[in-house]
């Protein structure tokens, strides 16, 4: 049951925050007034935060593996 619960919870916001993310793109891309520095700097700093988060799931992912714990029972 917790880990549905956690699973719908991360469901939920992820939902809400692209759905966020997609209305804050789109109000900087349809605005005439938004410079050409911001309309280039948005997509590149959101490609760097979701390659480290992704880097770092990764890390913890093949660390997991190898972790060992004596004198612990599954």
């Amino acid at each position: 049951m917790l880990r549905l619960g956690a699973a719908l919870a991360i469901a939920g916001v992820g939902a809400l925050a692209g759905y966020v993310l997609y209305y804050f793109l789109r109000l900087i891309y349809t605005a005439r007034d938004v410079p050409l520095v911001i309309k280039a700097a948005v997509p590149v700093a959101l490609l760097g935060v979701l390659l480290v988060l992704a880097a770092l799931v990764r890390e913890r992912l093949r660390s997991r593996r190898k972790e060992h714990f004596e004198g612990v029972e599954p």
